[in-house]
């Protein structure tokens, strides 16, 4: 079971790292992710749990994957075998929606993530924009997926695979009565 704190902890530890490694000042990287310097002073400190858009803002400001900054270390196995019920969860609702990372990799300047979504009648998830060059891959297995980015919206039903380039910000909906349920792969270009 993966604690809370230990989450916590491990985030700021790696901001703190990663910032102090670009030399950024707290104004600096408040800037470049646009997240204020009062929050990124609490994530920094252990003191706050940022939001799934808050870490993707810190992880772009940084260049680096999500996984990095949540301190997901790369084996050096062959085989990697991740049981989903140990998915670190980054989003839930009172009402059963939830977003769980289950694995990231990062081969050079190519990051990947697998995710676990599931999204309960009349719910959403705003989405922040990732760096050019970002596609998510959303399979959906059970339910209707509304996907609405750049003034576009489209619906997937389960047994299809939707594309997105994941470059401005975009929504995940569940506009029916039944859950949603899909997994996604994030590929991203690392600077």
């Amino acid at each position: 079971m993966i604690q809370e704190d230990t989450i916590l902890q491990t985030i700021a530890a790696n901001c703190a790292r990663l910032r102090k490694a670009r030399r950024f000042t707290f104004d600096a990287l408040a800037k470049r992710s646009e997240i204020s310097k009062g929050t990124l002073v609490e994530i920094e400190q252990g003191r706050t749990n940022p939001s799934i858009a808050t870490l993707c803002r810190m992880a772009n400001a940084f260049s680096v994957g999500l996984g990095e900054l949540l301190g997901q270390a790369e084996p050096k196995t062959r085989f990697v075998v991740h049981n989903r019920a140990v998915a670190r969860v980054l989003w839930e609702t009172k009402a059963g929606s939830r977003a769980a990372l289950v694995d990231t990799v990062r081969i050079g300047a190519l990051a990947a993530e697998i995710w676990d979504w599931r999204i309960a009648p009349s719910e959403f998830f705003d989405g922040v924009a990732h760096p050019a060059g970002t596609t998510e891959f959303l399979s959906v297995m059970r339910g209707t997926l509304t996907v609405e980015a750049a003034h576009e919206t489209v619906a997937t039903r389960a047994g299809s695979t939707l594309r997105l380039v994941a470059d401005t910000p975009h929504r995940y909906a569940n506009t029916r009565s039944v859950a949603c349920e899909f997994q996604m792969a994030v590929l991203e270009t690392i600077a």
